[in-house]
């Protein structure tokens, strides 16, 4: 079952892997998709922390994984569907709160747009 403290470790992972690459990317438009991401995903994952923590209490168990060196857009491409799918999987077993759920489709939708916006030249 994905925790919230899971969830919230996973996608601050991949905010942390968004500014390493925003700094390393040799292309505009993929520097200024992956600055929108971690941005908006920092707001994201504070409320689902706040409000989550309210009902459930603190999060505890927070987890730091490994970040890797920009390569290609390609492959920014492919760790961000990467995150969308093991989103849609772990939301299963999620709390199924319809707020909990909304604020995971908040997300589901950020990754949406950034990865339309990695598509741009």
């Amino acid at each position: 079952m994905a925790s919230i403290v899971e969830i919230v470790s996973y996608f601050n992972t991949a905010k942390q892997q968004a500014i390493v690459w925003h700094q390393q990317t040799t292309s505009f438009s993929e520097h200024k998709a992956l600055n929108e991401f971690y941005d908006e995903i920092l707001g994201l994952l504070d409320e689902l922390s706040e409000s989550s923590a309210g009902i459930f209490g603190r999060l505890k168990g927070y987890e730091v994984h490994d970040l890797v060196d920009w390569t290609s857009t390609e492959d920014t491409i492919a760790y961000y569907k990467n995150c969308y799918s093991w989103l849609q999987t772990e939301r299963k077993t999620a709390p199924q709160e319809s707020w909990i759920q909304n604020q995971l489709d908040e997300i589901a939708q950020l990754l949406g747009s950034t990865l339309y916006k990695l598509t741009l030249k």
